[in-house]
């Protein structure tokens, strides 16, 4: 038994302490940003496919770039929304484009420390965006504390796929898409929800954290955000138990 665990755990990437090369390819993973840096400006992607991300800060900002940080998967990223003058302030972009999904699942860590408020867009802080039109989004859901949702192309015309979760605590977040399902499991299936999304594959787009593309100042989120990952296929039940096991989480089935 625990030779099987250790050989799903290494599929998924976790081979701890150690990272791996980054010319190792970990099959059907498309990004794996474990955030474990601590240093300089730039998020390595682990997948093996080279979607390395970017910390950037908004023209004007008076603070500094987003903040390395500690205490999820070995790593996280510390966003904090506007500056003292209301301007944009960081976020981290990957430019090098997550590919065209059918089905996949998103995987990330996040701790919520502060509201962005309707300026940012409408209260919909993002966690995670590729595309508002095209891809896929995990966000605070309208302004409304402790509820976050995902979307799955065209978040203005499909219903939100919301889960309610308490505001400044750690949680993990996994959203699927299968055929014409969505769904959002919060801490292991701690809360669970389900909604029609298009099964219409998403396009190639660059991936933002902290904010929403393109990047402008709208959505900031506040706070940590850790290890994300992006498969395309839809994980087992054990292997999600896994993700969330292997960071802050109790899964060990």
């Amino acid at each position: 038994m625990k030779t099987f665990l250790f050989i799903v755990l290494l599929m998924l990437g976790f081979n701890a302490p150690a990272l791996p090369p980054m010319q190792a390819t970990i099959p059907s993973c498309e990004l794996w940003n474990p955030y474990s840096e601590g240093t300089g400006t730039i998020a390595y992607d682990y997948s093996g496919h080279n979607a390395h991300g970017t910390l950037t800060k908004g023209a004007g900002n008076t603070l500094n770039l987003p903040l390395w940080t500690n205490g999820i998967m070995g790593g996280g990223i510390y966003f904090y929304g506007k500056d003292v003058n209301g301007v944009h302030t960081n976020w981290m972009y990957v430019t090098n484009a997550i590919p065209s999904l059918n089905d996949f699942t998103v995987s990330v860590w996040f701790k919520c420390l502060g509201y962005g408020g309707p300026t940012n867009g409408g209260g919909y802080d993002r966690i995670l965006e590729n595309s508002y039109a095209t891809g896929f989004g995990l966000m605070r859901f309208a302004e409304n504390a402790n509820q976050w949702n995902a979307f799955v192309v065209n978040s203005a015309a499909n219903n939100p796929i919301k889960v309610t979760i308490t505001d400044g605590v750690l949680h993990h977040l996994i959203l699927i898409r299968s055929g014409t399902v969505g769904i959002v499991y919060a801490d292991g299936g701690a809360a669970t929800t389900n909604a029609t999304v298009p099964s219409t594959a998403t396009l190639p787009t660059a991936m933002m954290a902290g904010s929403s593309i393109p990047g402008l100042g709208y959505n900031e989120f506040i706070g940590i955000v850790g290890d994300v990952r992006i498969f395309n296929r839809v994980l087992s039940t054990n292997e999600m138990w896994m993700l969330y096991g292997g960071g802050y989480g109790k899964g060990t089935q």
